[in-house]
């Protein structure tokens, strides 16, 4: 008896043992890293287009299309064809899919791929917008942060974003469901106090830092590697590596470039810099990420327009005075 009782006992704790297993390999595979809580997928950005100064983590450094290429009008339509009560001049258009977003000064138009007008919010001035698969982060007016899916529905309404104000420039801004990576520059306002900048990786809903870097002084470009695994920060002539989970500084060099006007990350990863040299010369420059040149070609007079855009072969397409130049190496 006292030993089918115990055969028993040993079975049902092997029993408990496994199923334990189970659930905990199951809630680590779907757990994103220090969430607690399931992945929606709801800032994915695999199959999402962004035109060059929209997204500001710089997706968009990725131009497959060839010089050259035909093209015809789709469909035009103005404003007042959309909406009769728009009054708005369009500043940026983001594509995501079907769905469209226009920034217009202080507001967000959401439309579909056909111009029909969908919902519009209001967003802070000279803010960006994010579109992930299933929902669209923005900016407000009152310079908080909001998630709304495409149907509308806000998911997070009004979050913190530090450092963030009217006289603040959001130079880069990565949601995720749980935190958010952002890159913001104080200009000092109109009473002329020192400008700053904030680097920095924070919890929603708790607005605990995860990591932050900072000081007195602005930032010219701030850009995301493709694998979203580096950001980049130039600033005064400098380029600073960090790893953008933890924060680590994982190199800092001399760009070369004393002057910007923009910059890119290309499709494999290496820095692609645009703007006058220590001579004063117009100049491209990319380099690795620990700041080794792979290659530079001069330039008559680049412009700031939007960064330089990279094809997946290598190729560079810039705005040189009044031409559209492809570089290659």
């Amino acid at each position: 008896m006292n030993e089918t009782l115990l055969k028993k006992t040993v079975l049902g704790l092997l029993i408990i043992s496994v199923c334990g297993l189970l659930v905990f390999c199951r809630n680590a595979e779907t757990e994103s890293p220090g969430s607690g809580k399931e992945s929606s997928g709801m800032f994915d950005l695999k199959g999402v287009q962004y035109p060059a100064r929209f997204a500001n983590f710089q997706q968009n450094s990725l131009s497959p299309v060839e010089p050259r290429a035909a093209g015809r009008v789709a469909w035009s339509k103005a404003w007042s064809e959309i909406n009769p009560n728009l009054n708005v001049i369009p500043l940026d258009i983001l594509v995501k899919g079907s769905v469209l977003g226009v920034r217009c000064g202080t507001v967000l138009l959401v439309l579909d791929d056909a111009g029909r007008f969908l919902r519009s919010a209001g967003i802070g001035e000279n803010t960006p917008a994010v579109f992930g698969a299933k929902a669209a982060a923005y900016v407000g007016q009152s310079y908080l942060m909001d998630y709304m899916d495409y149907e509308g529905t806000l998911l997070l309404e009004m979050r913190e974003v530090p450092a963030m104000g009217e006289f603040t420039r959001l130079l880069l801004i990565r949601p995720y469901e749980d935190d958010f990576l952002a890159v913001t520059h104080f200009t000092g306002g109109p009473h002329r106090e020192t400008p700053r900048f904030d680097v920095y990786r924070i919890m929603i809903d708790r607005s605990e830092r995860l990591w932050s870097w900072g000081g007195d002084g602005g930032v010219d470009a701030a850009l995301l590697s493709p694998d979203e695994k580096r950001l980049v920060v130039i600033r005064e002539g400098g380029a600073v590596v960090f790893n953008a989970k933890d924060g680590r500084i994982e190199a800092e060099f001399m760009t070369g470039i004393a002057e910007l006007s923009g910059a890119s990350i290309d499709p494999a990863g290496n820095l692609v810099i645009v703007g006058r040299g220590d001579g004063s010369a117009g100049l491209l420059k990319v380099t690795a990420m620990d700041g080794a040149e792979i290659w530079s070609c001069p330039l008559a007079a680049p412009k700031g327009y939007q960064p330089p855009a990279c094809g997946p072969d290598g190729r560079v397409f810039v705005v040189d005075g009044f031409k559209i130049v492809c570089l290659v190496s």
